[in-house]
């Protein structure tokens, strides 16, 4: 079905790649600060505790709220940024997430967040950035999906044993179960597609050192609770993640992708999805 989704979104013609994005002068826009264009999509997907301090007049996480930035407000700035010199925007995340500010805690992968506007505009956005000579890079998270009413049944003390025996399979070929994987208890929100304990690492949330350092925690660990890491290594999910972003290409004619947190993933996944990118978007018109 995914792949079918992003096959049957291809039509018309494509914004042509660039020969070489050695030119690029790149701007990127944090979504939610750069400019509020629609204020009718402010209240959308704002999380309860933001709600609750604005009811209450306290102003202490200000700037931790939603702020209001959306399609249409970059879309009211592109001859601005064109004015800059620029020919490329890097926008931070856009599909539908947990109602941070910041978007990189993604909670569905086939719409985009309601507070910064529907697919269609988005479609237009990168429309009117074209027809300005203005490529559109979307910034996609590729390390984990988050859900608040999802929780494992029992929350690994320590995601190191769990992490080392992964990678031991992964890089080793070792076949033996995991005995510190834990099981995710779904919500009845949680991204439906995704609803498998095979497509998830399981070894509960690490220690901040531990994310920010090398090795096996850093790739197979929750960044924090709540923040649930994929099983990158897992060709069904490769698959199925990938399909979901090749639709975007297809519906919303975007250049190309940045892959956030690149670095806590599995190699193989990140040669399987840049090929397949770029494969797809060969076929239609976009060579590079």
């Amino acid at each position: 079905w995914a792949s079918k989704r992003a096959n049957d979104a291809v039509s018309g013609k494509y914004h042509p790649s660039p020969g070489s994005w050695d030119d690029s002068v790149i701007y990127q826009i944090q979504m939610d600060r750069f400019n509020n264009g629609n204020k009718s999509n402010d209240e959308l997907n704002v999380r309860q505790w933001q709600k609750d301090a604005q009811a209450k007049g306290d102003l202490s996480g200000v700037p931790s709220w939603r702020h209001g930035g959306d399609f249409k407000g970059v879309m009211d700035r592109l001859d601005y940024l064109k004015d800059l010199g620029i020919n490329t925007l890097w926008l931070t995340p856009v599909l539908h997430h947990n109602g941070d500010y910041h978007g990189y805690c993604s909670t569905d992968l086939t719409t985009t967040d309601p507070g910064f506007g529907s697919p269609e505009e988005l479609r237009q956005l990168v429309k009117e950035a074209h027809a300005r000579d203005i490529r559109v890079v979307l910034d996609i998270v590729i390390n984990h999906m988050c859900d608040v009413d999802t929780h494992y049944d029992q929350q690994p003390s320590d995601p190191a044993p769990c992490a080392e025996v992964l990678d031991s399979q992964y890089r080793y070929t070792w076949k033996g179960e995991d005995p510190h994987q834990a099981n995710i208890q779904f919500s009845g929100s949680f991204f439906e597609a995704f609803r498998y304990q095979k497509f998830f690492n399981r070894c509960g949330p690490c220690q901040d050192y531990q994310m920010r350092g090398e090795g096996a925690v850093a790739i197979y660990c929750d960044f924090v609770n709540g923040m649930f890491d994929y099983n990158t290594r897992d060709p069904d999910f490769q698959y199925v993640f990938t399909q979901l972003h090749l639709y975007w290409i297809a519906f919303a004619d975007v250049d190309g992708f940045r892959l956030d947190a690149a670095k806590h993933v599995t190699e193989d996944f990140l040669a399987y999805f840049s090929t397949q990118a770029r494969a797809f978007a060969r076929k239609l018109g976009k060579d590079n």
